[in-house]
């Protein structure tokens, strides 16, 4: 990621205590931007803060923040823009997955996805998008899934959610087509490194090879490729995963029928050892 200059920039970045989001703020600060980092976790925030500190590797402010607790974020996100405004970009990346048989899932759980995944980005975008307009700049990046493109068994709530995030993304770019702002979603499938499908290896292993898969450095230098070259990027959605992945989206969304077939025998096995359950076999379902 030579080269690319962040310098003076302002960035909102989401779930930004670990994972991804601590991997992409420790990259933007590196190239002068500075970075709101939004997370629950203060004491993460505050010791990633003093690490960039140490290195002289650009400006943090650490803000701690509950992303559920949605019913002053609009007005939260708007006080941050009047705080530390004007932004050059928001990074909703703030996200969390509950791999559970969906008829015993607990309904705090779901409905902590929704609230996280989905509602929080809608509200904060509610908040900011007028400011954006007005300030005739911005780039917008929603960290989507390619579970928001396939089916995803034992994952049916985390799958609906970043389905709705890409749509909405999708939405937004042919909405403001005419405006100068840019709308990117980008799908990655299992993230190795860092993040969620650290957690999944720990419980049933690496993901099969069918499935594809990236890295978190990948994802990370696609976000701030994205952001360097806004005034060049295109709106839309990007997918950071290895083939088979492409093919298999194409054919389900083509083929629902023969979609759903290839998905129970590649990803149902694996998920449902994620989810801590014994796989059933199609034959067994009426």
């Amino acid at each position: 990621m030579s080269g690319l200059d962040l310098k003076g920039r302002v960035y909102l970045l989401t779930g930004a205590s670990r994972g991804i989001g601590a991997l992409s703020a420790r990259q933007l600060a590196a190239r002068g931007a500075h970075v709101l980092a939004v997370a629950r976790d203060e004491l993460a925030l505050e010791a990633l803060s003093r690490e960039l500190e140490a290195e002289g590797r650009g400006a943090l402010t650490a803000i701690k923040r509950d992303l559920c607790e949605r019913d002053s974020l609009v007005e939260w996100a708007e006080e941050l823009w009047e705080r530390y405004g004007p932004f050059d970009g928001v990074i909703h990346n703030a996200g969390v997955d509950d791999f559970q048989p969906s008829e015993t899932m607990d309904p705090v759980a779901l409905t902590r996805q929704v609230d996280l995944n989905l509602t929080a980005p809608l509200l904060i975008n509610r908040a900011l998008l007028p400011l954006l307009l007005a300030e005739g700049r911005g780039t917008l990046i929603h960290l989507c899934s390619v579970a928001g493109y396939l089916p995803t068994p034992f994952g049916a709530v985390y799958s609906a959610t970043k389905a709705g995030l890409w749509a909405y993304n999708e939405a937004l770019a042919i909405e403001y087509a005419h405006s100068p702002l840019v709308f990117i979603s980008v799908h990655p499938g299992f993230v190795h490194g860092s993040g969620m499908h650290e957690r999944h290896k720990a419980r049933a292993g690496r993901a099969p090879l069918a499935l594809g898969g990236t890295s978190d450095q990948a994802v990370v230098e696609l976000i701030c490729r994205s952001l360097a070259r806004a005034e060049r990027a295109r709106s839309g959605p990007v997918i950071v995963n290895r083939n088979p992945t492409r093919p298999l989206i194409v054919l389900t969304h083509a083929m629902p029928r023969l979609g759903r077939w290839l998905m129970a025998r590649l990803a149902r096995p694996y998920l449902a050892r994620v989810a801590g359950v014994e796989p059933h076999s199609l034959t067994d379902r009426r």
